[in-house]
């Protein structure tokens, strides 16, 4: 099984390294994150400018861009597909619906 791990307080906070503790073990974990803090913008995508992607290693890519972004561009990259997306663990409240 192959699992997407991605979130919106990007690559290296602490959430998501708890969750990709938490789901080691139940498949190949490929992480594509945002570089950096995405709070708040969850349902954007960028659609005029080109994405800055940096493969970290074989299994962490940070992409200079939204969390849709990075799911987007992980599902375009990847030869293999994803059979979960999992997302978070969110420092703080999930508000990207009460945005939208």
């Amino acid at each position: 099984m192959r699992i997407l791990l991605s979130n919106d307080d990007g690559i290296d906070a602490p959430g998501l390294a708890a969750l990709a503790r938490g789901a080691t073990g139940l498949g190949e974990l490929v992480t594509y994150a945002p570089a950096s803090v995405q709070s708040g913008c969850s349902h954007r995508l960028t659609t005029d400018d080109p994405f800055q992607v940096e493969r970290r290693d074989r299994a962490h890519v940070a992409v200079v861009g939204t969390p849709g972004d990075c799911v987007r561009w992980a599902l375009h990259e990847e030869a293999q597909p994803f059979d979960w997306i999992l997302s978070g663990i969110n420092n703080g409240g999930n508000l990207g619906v009460d945005v939208f």
